[in-house]
């Protein structure tokens, strides 16, 4: 059984404003250590607060655990924070990727910084496949945020990844982890925000050049799409180091607890593939292909394996030379 787990009521927050975490133990009391990621995990805080226990919920409603509220230190930051839930002390780094007892946070900018780049965190995607509470987007059409996981901290809908299987691939360490570290490896200093801030219009005026997404950043809501693309007209550049990009089109709760995606066409069989099908409600290739924002279609020369990547072989001669040449 799990001693202790939890979310945050926000996936994102400013430094010096009020992080409100949902928190469920049945230990008498518990703790949380904050780690900021960058070219290695840094230690930058700790709390510990008296456990209450409440009981686990569905995919699809506020689970409404116990509020616990945490002042974050205006000197924190902006980037990607892993709050890590404990009863007992660790020592050295604990493991910031666990499947329980993990909560992803981003710091945004308070102000305008001056950085030209702005990383935007897919939590929409994160959301998706989380089936904490027995269901994703991938059995329902509809979810709520406030539960356990979304980037760490909780069970994920999708086979491992061939290459890698470290990690679940719809996690924050599987893809944006890995290139966050390499940026800060190299002093590219970039701002932090998440899907809901875009989708609520915030930071995309204040003076970026550049917008970063990398790895899966599939589900976008509308409101994404058009800040984006105004902010793409207007002058600013996007690097998307990923793909199946925009791929699903998200609706948002008014509060920004929620995600829904009508996935089928009506009258779909069960067992309908959706990626494939047409008249799917809310395919964004179907109404405005992704690659008329990003240049590039995941549809059109993209695509997706269970497995490894068998390699492409041919022999070809080269005439006059008695040799052959392996391709691929």
């Amino acid at each position: 059984m799990i001693a202790v787990n939890g979310y945050a009521a926000r996936p994102s927050i400013r430094a010096g404003e009020v992080l409100r975490l949902h928190i469920s133990t049945t230990a008498p009391s518990f703790h949380v250590d904050f780690y900021r990621w960058g070219a290695a995990p840094q230690y930058v805080g700790h709390v510990e607060w008296p456990g209450r226990a409440a009981s686990s919920g569905r995919f699809d409603a506020d689970w409404r655990w116990p509020a616990y509220e945490f002042l974050v230190p205006p000197e924190w930051r902006s980037g990607v924070y892993i709050a890590v839930l404990g009863t007992q002390r660790p020592s050295g780094t604990p493991p910031l990727d666990a499947r329980e007892g993990r909560v992803l946070l981003v710091v945004t900018p308070s102000a305008p910084s001056g950085r030209g780049i702005l990383y935007k965190i897919p939590t929409f995607t994160y959301q998706a496949y989380n089936t904490a509470g027995g269901g994703s987007l991938y059995s329902a059409s509809q979810i709520t945020t406030c539960r356990p996981g979304g980037g760490v901290g909780g069970p994920v809908k999708g086979l491992p990844d061939a290459y890698d299987s470290s990690s679940p691939r719809q996690t924050f360490a599987h893809w944006d982890a890995h290139f966050i570290a390499w940026m800060e490896r190299n002093w590219i200093e970039a701002d932090y925000c998440t899907d809901l801030d875009l989708h609520e219009g915030l930071f995309l005026r204040d003076g970026y050049r550049l917008l970063v997404s990398a790895g899966h950043d599939e589900y976008w809501s509308a409101d994404i799409r058009h800040h984006v693309t105004a902010f793409r007209d207007a002058g600013g550049h996007i690097a998307n180091f990923g793909g199946n990009t925009c791929w699903w089109r998200v609706g948002v709760a008014p509060d920004g607890a929620g995600l829904s995606c009508d996935k089928f066409a009506p009258g779909a069989p069960a067992g309908t593939d959706p990626d494939s099908s047409f008249g799917c409600p809310d395919h964004w290739w179907e109404s405005e292909p992704e690659n008329s924002l990003l240049g590039v279609s995941y549809r059109n020369g993209g695509g997706h394996w269970d497995g490894p990547v068998l390699p492409v072989a041919s022999s070809s001669r080269t005439p006059g030379t008695g040799c052959s040449r392996e391709v691929g």
